[in-house]
């Protein structure tokens, strides 16, 4: 027994010894496990019960009678049995828990036989632990080495050793072919694996027998944004954008690291015409080939710093009449979602006029056409300006409209029913957008401002022009010019052109019926409909914290002082609405005693939601709602270093641990959050993820460009903010992507301004990152999020965890089929075929 030596055998070595193993061993070498297990869902096994297995299953190897014996130090034990008449020593680490072996099959050098937690369900017979292999295809552990198993009613179906981009997929049928399951968009008539109903909802993530995972509970990592479903998809070439059917980007050439250069084009829809490319170059004009709408780029989804795509959809473009739906662009881009081992966020559009006509007129079958509210705005950024015509025209409903508010839900319950349809789609969803309320994008907003516009004879306006008021002016009579759009340097600067085509919108939203308590009702029906319809997927409000109109439940409104409150409304022989008024107020209405504060209505729905008014009340239903704001910049410091531009909250590097060389992780609750500041994140998407323990994110404002930027707002989010996913436009991440090809290792940023912010405790700590890294580190927070015993709900659990595990009911005589959609990618780059494993279950 003493000569008992663990030295551990090279791979080269086993393997030649395994060739020259007698045949009467080979059983010995079939029980290694070909992945390590991690046994958190089935009950650990003890080293008696190992060997009295391998002694019952393996007698002539294993004889009855071995006692186990204790042998090493403390620090490193050994639980042995010596089997002399074989000659084999058979033993388990006390520390490492690995099996080891060793006789003349081995020429009595110590082999290492895996983790004895890999043999649990050889030893118990009650459990299947499978594992991928290389390829991402799926083997059971163990002896077997099975791709199709067999089990009883109670025992468990344990699936380990899990990356980040693998995921069970089930489908109905095993015909399927590697092609179909990774590239169709839609499989044969019952082919497909629908997912069960959500509303009531299931009791967990795997009921019913119901394989596919791990369930992606809300969205972690980096999302590029598509071009939406009305936009033509980017191209990617290696010569210039040719016009008049392309045009570059204006960063969208970039030196490619293996020589030449690398371009990024935008195409037209049309194809246009060569003297005047601005014009079709027939009528009617003839669809571009080069136009994919909506698509993704394939590098995208293929980059290692993607986890997943923002897939933006057009109510419009996908709801052609009432019932009528057409899903090419959500069906194709989610598959590829699934060929590339990523994951996918969805929001159906209803601002930049995405509202179908059909609503407007014939509507809802039994609740008639939704009634358009016309309004006119323009953008809340600091070069944002009304043009000539007072800004652009949006059309929106209020929401207080039944009809409107009806046919949405419609539309996102049967958007939940066709991903549903389709257990492959629904598998690799990671949250939907919560929107409704819209005025140029996804963003949850509407029109707001009173726009009045008065000739002002100081900038030289004559006729019917002039420039915008402010809302601090008293009387019509005597104008207060807003600064912003009254600049006597520059006079044409903001000049309306008509001043009657500007247009109060809280006057026409709120004869419209709108008001703060409809607005709140409205957003809790569409969680609510979410909620029914997609289980334990997180929702992801979109904040604009200005975005909603000051209007007050008793009818008064921002500016309604110099814009009187509409009484009616006729139509005219055009068509166009003509309203009559009432009386102008005597005073300005003010908050909060009259109308709501700017951000006052944004905080009430976000704080409904997280009160579960969405779910009766229900606040573990709460955690699956999260904030996302889209206005993050780079950090503040990163334009002007030991500045004491700074936010209150931001947090050091660590310099052990988990994080590393990263922001430390997470701000604690409680923590002083900044209002604004020198690029501050917003601080209600902020206060969410850290006094309130929500899963959340951002997206960055709009004009970012660059590696060096998207290096620094990644900085801003992770320093500042818990977020656990970040979104930035596909044409970032393409440019980011090729640039950071030509630094060394990679990294976005070389020399990232907090390595220079001596106030950051720890700052020379942190490390510069690439694309993947920063993906990486999301993840890495994420782990840490769902691991806080606070969020031990079916809501807040790690989307990509390493293992997880379903008790399997008794369902005698029937199958399972099922996939891991890693093996795509594995599949598309080298054709190794996509295997579908079989589970039958027995009773």
């Amino acid at each position: 027994m003493q000569q008992w030596v663990f030295q551990l055998c090279s791979a080269k070595c086993l393997a030649s010894m395994r060739r020259t193993w007698a045949t009467s061993l080979l059983a010995l070498a079939m029980i290694v496990p070909l992945a390590s297990a991690d046994a958190a869902n089935v009950t650990p096994i003890d080293t008696s019960q190992f060997f009295n297995w391998a002694q019952s299953t393996y007698p002539t190897l294993f004889p009855s009678g071995a006692v186990s014996q204790t042998i090493g130090t403390p620090a490193a034990s050994y639980t042995v049995r010596h089997y002399p008449s074989t000659g084999i020593y058979l033993g388990v680490g006390d520390q490492d828990g690995v099996v080891y072996a060793a006789g003349a099959f081995s020429g009595n050098q110590v082999i290492a036989l895996g983790k004895m937690a890999d043999y649990t369900c050889d030893v118990t017979g009650n459990c299947v632990l499978m594992a991928p292999d290389a390829n991402g295809n799926l083997l059971a552990a163990g002896i077997t080495a099975a791709t199709d198993v067999s089990l009883r009613a109670g025992a468990i179906l344990q699936f380990q050793a899990l990356s980040p981009q693998d995921s069970i997929i089930e489908v109905n049928s095993a015909a399927l072919t590697s092609t179909q399951l990774c590239n169709d968009a839609n499989l044969p008539a019952g082919a497909a694996h629908p997912v069960v109903a959500q509303s009531p909802i299931p009791a967990g993530h795997y009921a019913g027998n119901e394989l596919s995972g791990p369930y992606r509970t809300y969205p972690a990592g980096i999302f590029p944004m598509a071009n939406g479903s009305g936009s033509c998809g980017y191209i990617e070439k290696k010569v210039p954008c040719v016009a008049p059917n392309e045009s570059q980007l204006l960063s969208g050439a970039i030196a490619n690291s293996a020589g030449g250069t690398d371009y990024l084009c935008v195409v037209t829809p049309f194809l246009m015409s060569a003297a005047d490319p601005t014009r079709p170059a027939s009528n009617p004009p003839l669809a571009n080939p080069a136009c994919v709408r909506g698509k993704t780029l394939e590098s995208t989804w293929a980059d290692p710093a993607t986890q997943g795509v923002f897939i933006r959809l057009s109510w419009l473009d996908i709801n052609p009449a009432y019932g009528v739906y057409d899903w090419s662009v959500l069906d194709r881009e989610f598959v590829s979602a699934v060929r590339n081992a990523k994951t996918v966020m969805v929001g159906i559009e209803v601002g930049g006029n995405s509202i179908p006509a059909w609503a407007f007129t014939t509507g809802h079958p039994t609740l008639g056409a939704a009634k358009k509210v016309t309004l006119k705005d323009w953008g809340t950024a600091a070069d944002s300006f009304p043009n000539s015509n007072c800004g652009f025209d949006y059309v929106v409903a209020s929401p207080s409209d039944a009809a409107f508010k009806a046919l949405f839900k419609k539309a996102m319950a049967d958007m939940a029913a066709h991903i549903r349809s389709d257990q492959r789609k629904f598998s690799v969803l990671a949250g939907i957008k919560v929107t409704g309320m819209g005025m140029a994008t996804l963003e949850n907003r509407l029109p707001n401002r009173c726009n009045i516009a008065v000739k002002n004879t100081a900038l030289g306006d004559t006729g019917t022009q002039g420039h915008i008021i402010a809302m601090s002016t008293t009387s019509l009579s005597s104008p207060v010019f807003d600064t912003k759009y009254s600049v006597s340097a520059d006079p044409t600067l903001a000049r309306v052109k008509d001043v009657s085509q500007c247009i109060c919108n809280p006057q026409v939203l709120q004869f419209a019926g709108y008001r703060p308590s409809n607005l709140q009702a409205f957003y809790s029906e569409v969680e609510a409909t979410i909620h029914e319809n997609f289980g334990y997927k997180q929702q992801v409000f979109m904040n604009i914290s200005n975005g909603f109109p000051q209007i007050g439940e008793t009818g008064r409104f921002l500016g309604d002082h110099l814009a009187p409150p509409i009484t009616g409304m006729s139509t005219s022989n055009a068509g166009l609405p003509v309203y009559s008024y009432g009386s102008v107020y005597a005073r300005a209405a003010s908050a909060p005693a009259d109308i709501p504060g700017v951000f006052d209505t944004t905080t009430a729905v976000v704080t409904d939601a997280r009160n579960g008014v969405f779910a009766g009340g229900d606040l573990t239903v709460a955690k699956s709602f999260g904030v996302e704001n889209a206005a993050l910049d780079v950090i503040g410091f990163s334009q002007a270093p030991n500045s004491g531009v700074r936010c209150s909250q931001q947090v050091g590097i660590d310099v052990i641990g988990t994080f590393a060389g990263s922001p430390s992780f997470p701000i604690a609750a409680g923590t002083r959050i900044d209002a604004s500041g020198a690029s501050c994140p917003n601080i209600l998407a902020t206060r969410e993820g850290v006094d309130y323990d929500k899963a959340g994110g951002f997206q960055i404002v709009a004009g970012l460009d660059g590696a060096v930027d998207v290096d620094a707002s990644l900085w801003n989010m992770t320093l500042n903010t818990n977020g656990l996913f970040y979104e930035h436009y596909e044409k970032n991440a393409w440019v980011a992507r090729k640039q950071s090809a030509l630094n060394a290792g990679g990294v976005l940023d070389p020399n990232p301004a907090v390595k220079k912010e001596t106030a950051t405790p720890n700052f020379a700590s942190a490390s510069a990152k690439s694309g993947a890294q920063w993906n990486a580190l999301l993840l890495a927070r994420a782990r840490a999020f769902s691991a806080n015993p606070a969020h031990t709900n079916l809501y807040q659990v790690d989307p990509f965890p390493a293992t997880y595990a379903v008790t399997i009911a008794s369902a005698p005589g029937s199958t399972r089929r099922f996939f891991n959609s890693r093996a795509c990618k594995a599949f598309v780059e080298s054709g190794t075929p996509v295997r579908i494993n079989t589970l039958t279950i027995s009773n």
